[in-house]
C-alpha cells in the first residue's frame, strides 16, 4: 500500500495513493460506497488467473492527494 496512482483526465492529471487491497464477494456492493474523501475504487476478477465468472473480486481503494 502506499502506491501513487496517476489518472489522465481531459481537465488535467488527479492523483491517488492506495489505501486498501482486499478480496471481496462479488456480491459485497459496500466498496463501491461514498467515501469521506475523493477516492477511486478499481475492481477486477479474483482469481486473476481465473476462466470465467470467477468467483471474487479484487479491490484496489485509492484516496486522492492534494494538489
Amino acid at each position: 500500500m502506499g502506491t501513487e496512482l496517476t489518472l489522465q483526465t481531459p481537465r488535467g492529471d488527479r492523483r491517488y495513493r492506495v489505501t486498501q487491497l482486499l478480496v471481496t464477494e462479488p456480491t459485497d456492493v459496500s466498496v463501491i460506497g461514498r467515501t469521506p474523501m475523493p477516492a477511486i475504487t478499481l475492481v477486477t476478477c479474483y482469481p486473476f488467473y481465473f476462466v470465467g465468472s470467477a468467483p471474487q473480486r479484487f479491490i484496489v481503494r485509492a484516496e486522492a492527494i492534494a494538489p
